[in-house]
């Protein structure tokens, strides 16, 4: 079963890499008048040869020479694909300097002056890659492959939408999924919250199979009424990816966490004795000092470690943090020897499978949602819940795969897809996983959740990021046609695997839009399973050892190396420069420097033509911008949030980058020329923005120049002006500036702070899908407007 998941993520891999080629040559055929016949060739063997992929990638799983061809296939299409790619950057290339230099069309430029080097070396190129996709085309055609166009996948309009049930990591509300286990639940709360407890710390073990639900107890438990009241805090730490060595300097750092507690308060914050008493300090202290002793509910969640030593030292301490009496560890563990060693004052709990009714009632909620189950899917829907063994995990997934789903696929997954599924227990759900991935409805989408392997288990995926992340690999593309973008194409993949539930743990802003969300650490197993050949990772520390060695993350002879990089992420290191050679990193898509200690960028990152994601949030020593900062044509998404409101960090040509529809926000800045109006030309502006020094705008036509009235993306807009001298002398001409301001009705969110005029404008209650609507700081204002037409206020 291994081996077809594996083949299966080779064949999307292929599918993935050639619908990018064909589409990427059939862009620039036109483009480039010397390679007009060579990519019009390359385009239609890749044609030829898609048209045969379907019959090939069938055969791939009882022929060998089968996997072989996809195998070079895969290697052509790459190689093509960089070779678009490197055509393309000199494309740009050409494009920014003419632009810079207001010289010549471009279209006469690249028809009539096209350097001889470049043209010669990239027609050699193409043509060894033509000679390449020819002879594997012919190989199709000597293995008799035949050709099966398969038809383009329509998506329900369902998975435009995202789901309601709103679920947290650590402060998670259950949703209809709990099913079965509320005796679990009231004997688990009744043992921890009993006034007879004596001890100042106790364990209570939750032990049963993976995908049985020892998670979802402990969040209802954790989140239960009773507990909030009877402890006075609560930590919920996932222990897994530190579980393997039961790294105790890890946990406490993960307590202080959940505590709020700022390492950089930590006096010497990498020691465990350091945390351990920053621990005390938060938890512990004398009644004539006024600071009563806190009891404390810690729950560690999927604990794995079998050594009594560790543990017992990690309790020791523990035990010192601490004098309230009643305090206690919620342990979550698949192994009975973990919960034997480590209960005090318990007997562990241990789940039991659920009844087929109960699997039934779980696998229901993910299928139909609200709606009313058919009648011919109930029956099968039982049968289906039969195949489940009493494990919920499995019934969620399973419900997920057959959301939408008519009766025939239903009777085909029960028929045919679990007909052949052998084992129990964890080997069983792990094999409904892979199912769930095969069904995966598009290869783009297998590649897609296949790429989340790279993420530790456990780990809080966001989802904007991992979207972005998505598009720099490749695995996005627009559809101008329908007007659809990558990024509208990675939210609906996103959702995708949401409400199939190989997502998890969903957890929303205030205005129901997923920020982030995790994987089931067996669905984060069957993931890493399925990438396994295709994914380098670095398992233990000791195979990257850097410790008292001077690192520096990227230096000129890595560059070179790096050549074909498109994500580069070194935020959190200790860099504090890149050097010039970065520039040549020409397929780079995306660049994540957050929370580095870099004072200025060189100027060759500008050279970044294809970048689309530049994040550089938190960089708090950063005092520039490098110049030519609008070269970065095809950036979409720039991170630079920095904490100081009065900082005026912001590049001075933001305005030229076209492409951008992430900003976290804009200062203005007149002496530097900075002007309102140059948002007016970035019309994909989406998500939350900011606007600062708003009392730099003079008047009502200035203000409108922003254009915010044609930004439908925006969900949250904050209004930010900085005091001033005489605000009542400047009352009308700020009422004028907030008049120009008029925002889209798509509006969700709106703040206005430190805003010194009298009277707010009408257009604010016309915004009939506010959510939320914020004043700070507004000391002038006298009166609101009409607030009768929001009624999602």
């Amino acid at each position: 079963m291994a081996d077809k998941v594996v083949d299966a993520l080779l064949g999307s891999t292929v599918k993935v890499l050639v619908e990018k080629t064909i589409n990427l040559a059939s862009e620039q055929i036109g483009l480039f008048v010397g390679f007009k016949k060579d990519l019009e060739k390359l385009k239609d063997t890749l044609t030829l040869i898609q048209a045969v992929f379907r019959d090939a990638e069938e055969q791939q799983e009882t022929q060998e020479f089968m996997k072989r061809w996809l195998e070079n296939l895969e290697a052509a299409a790459f190689d093509a694909g960089n070779l678009l790619d490197d055509i393309n950057y000199e494309m740009i290339r050409r494009k920014v300097k003419m632009q810079n230099q207001m010289k010549r069309k471009v279209c006469f430029f690249f028809s009539l002056s096209n350097p001889i080097a470049f043209r010669c070396k990239m027609a050699c190129k193409i043509q060894k890659i033509n000679k390449d996709l020819k002879r594997i085309n012919e190989e199709a055609r000597s293995f008799g492959l035949q050709s099966q166009i398969a038809p383009a996948h329509k998506y329900n309009n369902n998975h435009a939408v995202l789901i309601s049930e709103n679920r947290e990591t650590d402060s998670v509300t259950v949703g209809a999924s709990f099913v079965g286990r509320d005796d679990d639940v009231s004997s688990i709360v009744t043992q921890l919250t009993a006034t007879s407890n004596n001890e100042t710390l106790s364990v209570h073990p939750i032990v049963g199979l993976g995908g049985i639900g020892k998670t979802t107890v402990a969040q209802k438990v954790f989140n239960g009424l009773n507990i909030k009241n009877h402890f006075d805090k609560r930590m919920w730490v996932c222990v897994s990816d530190v579980g393997k060595h039961f790294d105790a300097n890890k946990l406490f750092g993960l307590m202080l966490e959940k505590l709020e507690v700022p390492m950089a308060e930590v006096a010497g914050m990498d020691s465990r004795e350091a945390k351990v008493q920053k621990l005390k300090e938060m938890l512990d202290g004398e009644e004539r000092n006024g600071k009563k002793p806190r009891k404390y509910l810690l729950v560690l969640d999927d604990v794995w470690n079998e050594d009594p030593a560790p543990w017992n030292r990690f309790l020791d301490s523990l035990r010192g943090i601490s004098s309230a009496k009643g305090s206690w560890i919620l342990v979550t563990t698949r192994k009975e020897q973990v919960a034997t060693m480590t209960a005090i004052s318990s007997r562990p709990c241990s789940l039991e499978k659920l009844s087929y009714h109960n699997c039934w009632l779980i696998l229901e909620k993910p299928a139909f949602g609200s709606r009313e189950t058919p009648d011919d899917l109930k029956e099968l829907g039982l049968e289906l819940a039969k195949k489940c063994q009493g494990l919920p995990l499995a019934a969620t997934v399973l419900g997920g795969m057959l959301c939408n789903k008519g009766s025939d696929v239903w009777r085909s997954i029960l028929e045919t897809g679990l007909q052949n599924i052998g084992g129990d227990g964890e080997s069983y759900i792990t094999k409904i996983l892979k199912l769930s991935f095969d069904h995966l409805p598009d290869p783009a989408l297998k590649k897609c959740f296949a790429y989340c392997s790279i993420f530790p288990q456990d780990f809080q995926m966001e989802r904007n990021q991992l979207i972005q992340l998505w598009a720099a690999e490749g695995f996005l593309h627009s559809d101008p046609r329908k007007n659809i973008c990558m990024e509208e194409v990675g939210n609906r993949y996103f959702t995708i695997l949401l409400e199939s539930k190989l997502f998890q743990d969903a957890m929303k802003d205030g205005y129901g839009n997923v920020l982030n969300c995790t994987m089931h650490d067996l669905v984060h197993d069957m993931v890493q399973s399925i990438s396994e050949c295709r994914t380098l990772r670095l398992k233990e520390p000791t195979e990257a050892d850097f410790h008292g060695k001077t690192f520096r993350p990227i230096d000129d002879g890595l560059i070179t190396f790096l050549a074909w990089l498109r994500v580069l992420n070194i935020a959190s290191s200790d860099a504090e420069d890149l050097p010039e050679s970065i520039g040549k990193l020409s397929h780079l898509r995306y660049l994540h420097l957050s929370n580095t200690s870099m004072e200025t960028l060189p100027d060759s990152l500008c050279k970044l033509y294809n970048l689309q994601t530049l994040r550089l949030g938190d960089c708090k020593s950063l005092t520039k911008f490098p110049n030519n900062f609008k070269n970065l044509v095809n950036l979409r998404h720039f991170d630079f949030f920095h904490k100081d409101k009065s900082s005026d960090l912001t590049p001075l040509d933001i305005g030229q980058l076209h492409s951008l529809q992430t900003l976290p926000f804009f200062n203005i800045g007149k002496e530097a020329g900075r002007q309102i109006g140059q948002l007016g030309s970035l019309k994909n502006l989406s998500g939350s923005f900011e606007i600062r020094n708003l009392e730099l705008v003079s008047n009502k036509e200035e203000a409108k120049s922003a254009k915010l009235i044609e930004k439908p993306n925006i969900d949250a807009l904050k209004l930010l002006w900085n005091e001033i001298e005489n605000p009542r002398e400047n009352d009308s001409e700020c009422n004028q500036v907030l008049e120009g301001l008029q925002a889209h009705q798509n509006l969700k969110g709106l703040i206005i702070e430190s805003f010194f005029g009298d009277k707010l404008s009408t257009w604010i209650g016309e915004l009939g899908k506010l959510v939320k609507f914020e004043l700070r700081n507004c000391k002038s204002c006298k009166e609101l407007p009409t607030l009768g037409n929001m009624p999602l206020l």
